[in-house]
């Protein structure tokens, strides 16, 4: 596991006042700024006056403080008694975190901001404020907060909220943070700037690596810092790192006049991990990866009967396969069970596969085959599939039914997520198999601000088929994100109570979850479900970033960080964990937001870290969500994922495809038209051109202003307009697909299919993979006039192709074919996103 040991601050230390903390939780005065008048009236002043403010606490969001429906612009106020000896001590104020951003004042002076309106949150990281030259010791001074909540949670919601002198209370690691990547040999090195504020100017941090002898650095980097940058991401190629060795990082931002950022210099300390193994009885296992140990292997003879014994490390799903010569698999009875395994046959290698949920210890195969092969045993983690029945959002990508899923998604998965009432059929063939079936169950209370009762959650989980029938073998609650104290006591009593019911007895709770460990609310929650032996299916939706680097950097703050971070708490969090990542690559809702990144590439690059990271041995399960904002493409992509990481235990990346698309230049049209050859029809009819919230309608998740930009299209009755560029770096012979996205903006409010028409020249078109899909914005994407009522209207269009030579042709027109415009003169359409990337066919 990565051991993160120490962190320190190496500023040059003063001697502490005797009280070196204030701690600010509580006394805050609060009040909502619906039309936004605060600043310009003062609240932030000296004089102002709060006293018909209310009264409320830090560490809480304010829907929970008698404030449910306050989105927008809130304030806070609170007068701090700084004690005289700190006169000439450096002093921060310390916030755990502020949904969603914040401008700080002291004594009517601004001191920073952090955060921003729409792209930049810190609802999820510490903000430390340097408060030193504002401050007054020995005086009464003034603390006032103009808080941005973007949309639900809002406020001050996380402590601790504090100022101090004390650099021991400064919350370092969500500023720098180390990573190992084990299989590269590398240090990665985070850098979150959001925390520190926004009000700086260019600088250079400067970053140092040591080993063993703090004053000679092994290598350094300084890298320039503009201002608009809030996160950096870099590494440190290591040589020949041994279990037990441990590297510092030491980081400065330094400003132009040479000082450091709020005076502080970071040191982290990183302790190489060792090789994931099994202890014990099992330290002869063969370890593949994290996710799959050998467990047991025999050349099946031509007449070879008799039984034999394996050793399982640990209680969960194991994976046996029968590759044969015959048309039936061998007869094998598993630890003396009345009917032998059922087995489900790979459609694409035609062996003999089954998994089954076992527990830790000794077990035994009873074998008879009249056909000679290999039969293997090993550990796989449970992969599941979230939710059969299920079906695209874009119809053009078929249907995900049980033939479907049959060939794509089940020689992959042990546990199906159930949405609905599966066929009885479906249901019972499964079962028979030893895998398992989950019902889909709701959280009541969750988007209420009053809590619901015990009574009134049990009442829900009790009538669900996970109760009631015996062929599920669990339920998955969606989803338990930041709620209040009086939320989870309900939501712990019903759990308890559920366990208590002879129903769901022996059967599996799983808990649909946000980053729990720095909730406390939820702290108790979390505890019982260790106890009871349920399992949280963690929500990591991690969205694609402008490099690899970058790409790297993510994964190793959102999954590996944030898993440390869990174990800090619960040591053993990790095999009641089921890891779940998103598909979410299609519209109506998609982290896919780069058309310059491969997204499926991003998605391996997870897979791979989760499989061979020492930090994630022992992770229980994985999955991804949602069947219905995935294509089709992407669903066959993810589960031959699973395949290879998870249950042949595979260390090596499955694709060698670049993360960076090298096809086309600007296809999102943030460089305007650059890149592209313009044919007009007429003066001015195509041109660059942005509307606000075009990219959120389009689908992109999180919310964000990447994409609000496209290509406008003017049509004329005479000519069509036509936009072209060269694709380049192509492998003959392979398929590639290219995707666009676009809308009529005069018919965006109702359903149309927008008109434009994709050409590549010079390649051979696939029409069976090629389609035209107009689709409705989701019903959470509410921007202006549109909303779950009154959806704006897109159209998503793919067309594949096969290279027949490096290079070809991609040329885009507003005509529906070359002698017709198809739709009327005058219409704008407005396009973007146009991803050209290799095609995975099935």
């Amino acid at each position: 596991m990565n051991l993160i040991l120490a962190l320190s601050v190496l500023s040059v230390a003063l001697a502490q006042p005797a009280q070196p903390t204030l701690d600010l939780a509580t006394g805050w005065r609060f009040t909502p700024d619906p039309d936004h008048v605060g600043l310009r009236d003062g609240w932030h002043t000296v004089s102002a006056s709060d006293g018909d403010w209310a009264t409320i606490q830090a560490g809480q969001r304010w829907e929970e403080q008698g404030f449910p429906d306050v989105d927008g612009y809130a304030w806070y106020r609170r007068g701090v008694d700084v004690p005289a000896d700190w006169q000439g001590m450096r002093a921060w104020l310390v916030l755990g975190a502020v949904n969603d951003a914040f401008t700080l004042y002291c004594n009517g002076v601004r001191v920073n901001a952090f955060g921003d309106a729409t792209d930049n949150t810190v609802a999820d990281i510490a903000a430390i404020a340097d408060v030193t030259a504002l401050l007054k010791p020995g005086e009464a001074n003034l603390l006032a907060i103009e808080c941005l909540d973007w949309g639900g949670s809002g406020g001050l919601w996380r402590i601790p909220c504090l100022i101090t002198t004390d650099t021991a209370q400064l919350p370092l690691a969500s500023v720098v943070a180390c990573t190992t990547e084990y299989e590269a040999r590398k240090l990665s090195v985070n850098i979150d700037l959001r925390g520190l504020g926004n009000d700086r100017a260019d600088m250079t941090l400067h970053v140092s690596l040591f080993k063993g002898d703090k004053d000679k650095p092994r290598a350094e980097q300084d890298v320039p810092v503009p201002a608009i940058v809030k996160r950096v991401a870099l590494g440190f190629d290591l040589d020949k790192p041994d279990n037990g060795d441990i590297y510092h990082v030491r980081v400065a931002a330094v400003q132009p006049e040479g000082t450091v950022l709020t005076g502080l210099t970071i040191e982290r300390e990183v302790a190489w991990p060792k090789a994931p193994r099994w202890g014990g009885d099992y330290a002869e296992l063969k370890v593949r990866n994290n996710f799959v140990t050998e467990l047991f292997h025999l050349r099946i003879e031509d007449v070879g009967t008799g039984d034999h014994g394996f050793l399982n490390p640990r209680a969960g799903w194991i994976f046996i396969s029968a590759a044969t010569d015959g048309e039936e698999g061998p007869q094998v009875v598993l630890d003396g069970e009345t009917s032998p395994i059922l087995w489900r046959r790979n459609p694409a290698s035609g062996v003999f596969e089954a998994m089954r949920y076992v527990a830790e210890g000794k077990h035994n195969l009873a074998i008879a085959s009249t056909n000679s092969g290999e039969l293997e045993v090993r550990t796989v983690p449970e992969l599941m599939y979230c939710y059969y029945p299920a079906a695209p959002h874009i119809k053009a990508f078929g249907t995900y039914d049980w033939a479907y899923v049959s060939k794509h998604v089940l020689p992959h998965v042990n546990t199906l997520i159930a949405s609905g009432s599966p066929a009885a059929e479906e249901l019972e063939r499964w079962r028979q198999e030893g895998r398992a079936w989950i019902s889909n169950a709701s959280l009541p209370g969750l988007s209420s601000p009053q809590a619901p009762t015990a009574d009134q959650v049990y009442e829900v989980w009790a009538a669900n088929p996970a109760a009631t029938q015996a062929q599920f073998s669990g339920m998955i609650v969606d989803e338990f994100l930041s709620a209040g104290a009086d939320h989870y006591r309900a939501w712990t009593d019903a759990m308890a109570r559920l366990h208590d019911t002879p129903g769901f007895a022996g059967k599996t709770f799983y808990a649909w979850c946000g980053d729990l460990y720095e909730h406390a609310p939820s702290a108790e929650f979390r505890q019982r479900i260790a106890d009871l032996g349920y399992r949280f299916a963690w929500e990591k939706y991690l969205q694609e970033e402008p490099s690899e680097l970058a790409a790297s950097q993510s994964i190793s703050r959102q999954l590996q960080e944030d898993l440390v971070s869990w174990q800090a708490s619960m040591p053993d969090v990790a095999q009641r964990l089921v890891m779940t990542l998103g598909y979410l690559c299609a519209p109506p809702e998609s982290q896919n937001l780069n058309p310059a990144v491969d997204y499926q590439v991003f998605m391996d690059m997870q897979f791979h870290r989760l499989a061979t990271e020492p930090a994630f041995w022992g992770l229980f399960g994985i999955m991804e969500y949602s069947a219905s904002y995935a294509d089709e493409e992407s669903l066959r992509w993810a589960h031959q994922l699973m395949r290879h990481y998870c249950i042949e235990g595979k260390r090596e990346r499955m694709t060698s495809d670049p993360y960076i698309l090298p096809h086309i230049q600007n296809p999102d049209f943030l460089s305007g038209l650059d890149g592209w050859q313009v044919e007009a029809a007429a003066e001015g009819s195509i041109v660059p051109d942005a509307m606000e919230g075009f990219s959120w309608l389009q689908g992109r998740y999180p919310e964000t202003s990447a994409g609000n930009q496209f290509c406008r299209m003017t049509r004329s009755a005479e000519r069509p307009n036509r936009i072209s560029q060269a694709i380049q770096a192509l492998q003959p012979g392979r398929l590639y697909s290219v995707k666009l996205i676009g809308s009529t903006l005069e018919l965006m409010e109702r359903e149309h299919e927008a008109v434009l028409r994709i050409q590549v020249e010079g390649a051979e078109a696939v029409p069976e993979f090629c389609f035209i899909n107009p689709y409705p914005s989701n019903y959470a994407h509410e921007f202006g006039p549109y909303n779950r009522e009154h959806p704006a209207w897109f159209t998503l269009q793919r067309y594949v192709f096969r290279a027949t030579a490096e290079t070809a042709q991609l040329a885009i027109t507003d005509w529906a074919a070359n002698d017709t415009p198809g739709a009327g003169a005058g219409q704008n359409t407005a396009f973007n996103f146009v991803e050209v990337q290799p095609f995975h066919a099935p």
